[in-house]
């Protein structure tokens, strides 16, 4: 159900508010410390999608990365 990873690097609150301006939406690590010290991790949820708005997704997310 779900992928949880690292961006090295990349404050992944920051770039959620980028992404739901995009209409993509994953979940912060922060989230899911106490002491949201895990700035760059991320969790997404593949369940409620198809693999086209994934792979949409994903593009959206590196092209945001990159900016």
């Amino acid at each position: 159900m779900f992928i949880y990873g690292r961006l090295e690097g990349i404050n992944t609150k920051e770039l959620v508010n980028k992404c739901l301006k995009e209409d993509v939406l994953f979940v912060p690590g922060v989230e899911f410390y106490i002491n949201n010290i895990k700035e760059d991790e991320i969790r997404f949820n593949f369940t409620n999608s198809t693999p086209a708005q994934i792979f949409k997704g994903l593009n959206i997310i590196k092209s945001l990365i990159k900016e």
